[in-house]
C-alpha cells in the first residue's frame, strides 16, 4: 500500500515500461526521450528531495509530478496514438487516470491539489488493484480484506467461505454463503449472524419461510437519564409512534419520525426525552423495525440471551481459521485468497471430521465390549 505520490508514481513507471517493451529500448532512454526527470530514481519522493512538513514545498512538488504525467500522456498521444488503446498499454494508462481521478481534484488557487477525504471505492495498491480500505469501528482502519464463513453450529464445520474487499458492506457476503448452503441441500433452521448482515433484503426472506433470526440488534443510543427508544410504543400496523407523554406521531420505515416541536415544548417529561433547544423529540425507524424491535426483546429473556450465546461457536470458528491462515492476505486478488481461505477451512473441517470420528468410537465402545 502506497500513499498518493508514491502510486502515482508507480503506475506512471508502469506505463513508461510498456513503453520501452513497445519501443524495444531501456527505460532510461524513454524517460530521457519524453524528458521526464522524477521516474528514474528508487523513490518518487527521493527524486522530488523537498520538505514534507512544509505545505508550499509540498504543492509545488505535487504540481511537477502533475506536469511530468502531463508530459508522458502527450508523448504518449504524439508516437504511440493506436498503442495507447491496445494492452497492455491500455490497462496501465487506465490505472494512472483513475488513479489520478480518485486522489487529486481542482485546485481553486489553480493546479491540482490532493483531494480532501477518502474517494469511494479507492484503489489503494497497484502490486493488488483489488485490496480496499476498510473499517472495523469509527476509530479503527483496516486495509485488504474481509473474511466471512458459514459455520454449522451443531455439526461444528464451515460450509461456506467468501473473501470480499474490506470496503464492501457485510451483506454482500452472506448471499454467497447462503447460496453455497443451499447447494450442499442443506435447510438453514436458524441464522446467527453478526449485525453488519441485518441490512440484506435475505433475512427477512428467510425469516418468512421459518428460520429463526438470532443477532445483537441495532444499538439505539440515547443520552444517560433520557428516554429510549425501547420506552415508545411503536405501531407498524398504524404506522405511528406513542412518546411516554402519550403523544402521537406517524412514522415511515426507513425515515426519521420527530414529535410535534410545540407539544414537546409544553411537555412536563421533555427533561426526560430531549436535551434539543428547539424542535421535538426524533426517533429514527429502520427499514426492518419490526425485526428490530423483536431482536431488542431477545436480550431480556434467559433463554433469548442463551440463543444469543449460540453464535460463539461461530466467533471460534473464524478464530481457527485466523489461527491457522493468519490475519494478513497471503495473495493478490479476491480470487486467490477465497481459493487459500477455503483450503484453510477444508482442513479444518478435516480435523473436525476426525475429532468427530474419534469422539463417535468412543461413544461406541462400552456398547461393543458388552456385545462381547
Amino acid at each position: 500500500m502506497e500513499d498518493t505520490l508514491n502510486l502515482l508514481g508507480h503506475a506512471a513507471r508502469q506505463v513508461i515500461g510498456c513503453l520501452a517493451a513497445l519501443a524495444q529500448q531501456e527505460v532510461a532512454h524513454v524517460i530521457e526521450q519524453i524528458g521526464l526527470t522524477l521516474f528514474d530514481a528508487p523513490s518518487l519522493k527521493a527524486a522530488l528531495d523537498i520538505d514534507w512538513a512544509d505545505a508550499g514545498q509540498k504543492q509545488q512538488a505535487l504540481q511537477r509530478l502533475c506536469d511530468e504525467l502531463d508530459a508522458l500522456q502527450d508523448w504518449i498521444g504524439a508516437h504511440f496514438p493506436h498503442e495507447r488503446q491496445s494492452p497492455p498499454l491500455a490497462a496501465a494508462l487506465r490505472t494512472l487516470q483513475a488513479l489520478r481521478a480518485q486522489d487529486l481534484e481542482p485546485d481553486p488557487a489553480g493546479g491540482s491539489r490532493i483531494r480532501q477525504g477518502v474517494a469511494k471505492d479507492r484503489q489503494i495498491s497497484i502490486h493488488d488493484p483489488e485490496m480496499r480500505h476498510g473499517r472495523k469501528s469509527s476509530a479503527t482502519r483496516f486495509d485488504g480484506y474481509k473474511r466471512h464463513i458459514a459455520h454449522d453450529l451443531d455439526e461444528g464445520v464451515i460450509l461456506a467461505a467468501e473473501v470480499l474487499p474490506a470496503n464492501t458492506p457485510d451483506t454482500a457476503g452472506l448471499e454467497p454463503l447462503l447460496i453455497a448452503v443451499e447447494l450442499q441441500q442443506r435447510q438453514v433452521t436458524a441464522l446467527h449472524i453478526d449485525r453488519g448482515y441485518l441490512g440484506d433484503d435475505l433475512i427477512p426472506a428467510y425469516e418468512a419461510y421459518g428460520a429463526a433470526i438470532r443477532c445483537r440488534p441495532w444499538p439505539a443510543p440515547h443520552p444517560a437519564g433520557q428516554f429510549s427508544k425501547r420506552e415508545f410504543h411503536l405501531d407498524l400496523a398504524a404506522a405511528q409512534a406513542t412518546c411516554p407523554a402519550g403523544q402521537v406521531t406517524p412514522i415511515t420505515l426507513g425515515k426519521t419520525a420527530s414529535f410535534p416541536a410545540e407539544a414537546c415544548q409544553a411537555c412536563a417529561l421533555r427533561a426526560q426525552c430531549t436535551s434539543r433547544k428547539t424542535g421535538g423529540r426524533t426517533l429514527s425507524i429502520h427499514l426492518q423495525e419490526d425485526l428490530w424491535q423483536r431482536l431488542q426483546m431477545l436480550s431480556t429473556t434467559p433463554e433469548g440471551r442463551a440463543a444469543l450465546r449460540e453464535r460463539v461457536g461461530v466467533e471460534h470458528g473464524l478464530a481457527y481459521v485466523s489461527q491457522r491462515q493468519g490475519n494478513e492476505a497471503r495473495y493478490g486478488g479476491v480470487r486467490k485468497n477465497t481459493y487459500h481461505l477455503r483450503l484453510v477451512c477444508a482442513i479444518q473441517n478435516l480435523e473436525r471430521a476426525q475429532a468427530l470420528t474419534a469422539q463417535a468410537a468412543n461413544d461406541a465402545e462400552p456398547f461393543e465390549r458388552l456385545a462381547a
